[in-house]
């Protein structure tokens, strides 16, 4: 898969910064375009399917009117996911018939799917979540950290399973995350951690802000780094 920049929402979408262009290529070497639309809920939301499908109609007339794609063409498929990290269960409708009066025989026009594919975070395994190495895997689990405390020990992870300058990306976007999301989530200072810190460096700091003692994760942070010493040098 290949991120895009070139396709831009002009339209009153385009504060949405969370929406991804990607292309991916198929085992016959056809490329194809997926948009991904990500909504983050922390509370059910009865409307979301609505707005779900105003978001995927203007997307479809912004790449119409850049000219994506052309007449007589098929527009590209486009990925709704909500992702919710509420404790209660979702129970919003996800289709248009669960918000909408449908219409009498013979006017009825049947439409079940689902307009959106829901990604409930507090619902996935733990252990599969655990076991799995990967960088959706562990973003689900630091979303759904109760504590500072629990967000701790993933971050060490990160930072032991996304090694080499290929993944600075990644480790950027985890450290905003860390910035912009947990440490409001937390009541953390933001004084505390300066601009240029690293994510090595937050997650290695950030055992004094933690809810446990602070000897207890300072011994810890140790510990880390012995077990990397020993693996690697």
């Amino acid at each position: 898969m290949e991120k895009l920049s070139e396709v831009h929402i002009t339209s009153h979408l385009n504060e949405r910064t969370d929406d991804i262009v990607w292309r991916l290529k198929t085992r016959d070497d056809a490329w194809h375009y997926v948009y991904v639309i990500n909504e983050f809920q922390t509370k059910n939301n009865w409307w979301m399917v609505a707005r779900i499908v105003e978001y995927v109609a203007e997307l479809r007339l912004e790449l119409i009117r850049l000219g994506v794609v052309e007449t007589g063409e098929k527009l590209p498929p486009i990925l709704p996911i909500v992702l919710y990290r509420g404790i209660g269960k979702w129970t919003a409708p996800k289709t248009l018939n669960g918000i909408q009066i449908g219409l009498p025989e013979p006017l009825a026009v049947s439409d079940t799917k689902e307009e959106f594919v829901l990604i409930d975070i507090h619902r996935l395994a733990q252990e599969s979540l655990e076991s799995e190495k990967t960088v959706s895997s562990i973003f689900f689990r630091m979303e759904r950290g109760l504590n500072f405390s629990e967000l701790l020990p993933i971050l060490r992870e990160v930072c032991r399973y996304f090694k080499g300058d290929h993944y600075n990306e990644i480790k950027r976007v985890f450290l905003d995350w860390c910035k912009l999301v947990a440490m409001p989530r937390y009541k953390i200072d933001k004084k505390f951690v300066p601009d240029t810190l690293t994510l090595e460096e937050f997650s290695g700091m950030s055992y004094q802000y933690a809810d446990a003692a602070e000897e207890e994760y300072y011994t810890q942070w140790l510990r880390d780094i012995e077990e990397i010493v020993k693996r690697d040098f």
